[in-house]
């Protein structure tokens, strides 16, 4: 192979794997390859296309991960909260006592500040 397919084959590989669609893959990784692989056009494209894939699916598993935690947090917050009794009732007994277990520091602190400003 001639060093000016060689060029024109490392070009298009760089032009259609790095893009903000693949966004793990930058021009060393596809230079890098590319040399590994011989300089096999094909072989560094099926091995790009599974890179892209298995990144692409490492990124949609955070992504839903990310997403879970945040429409669970409001229902894990309000079950640590229904475990305190209310405040109408601590406040009878002239007794604060809350369990704090479960809350993160930030959902502990925004707890504490409701009970004593009555804010929701």
């Amino acid at each position: 192979m001639n060093l000016h397919s060689w060029y024109k084959q490392l070009q298009g590989l760089e032009k259609e794997f790095i893009c903000p669609t693949h966004p793990k893959i930058c021009g060393a990784l596809v230079q890098g390859t590319f040399a590994e692989n011989k300089l096999d056009f094909w072989t560094t494209k099926q091995y790009l296309q599974k890179y892209h894939l298995f990144w692409s699916m490492i990124m949609q598993l955070h992504n839903q991960r990310n997403q879970t935690i945040k429409e669970n947090y409001g229902q894990d917050k309000n079950l640590v909260r229904e475990r305190n009794n209310s405040l109408d009732c601590l406040l009878s007994s002239r007794k604060l006592l809350f369990d704090l277990h479960g809350f993160t520091v930030k959902g502990a602190l925004c707890q504490r500040y409701q009970i004593s400003y009555g804010e929701q």
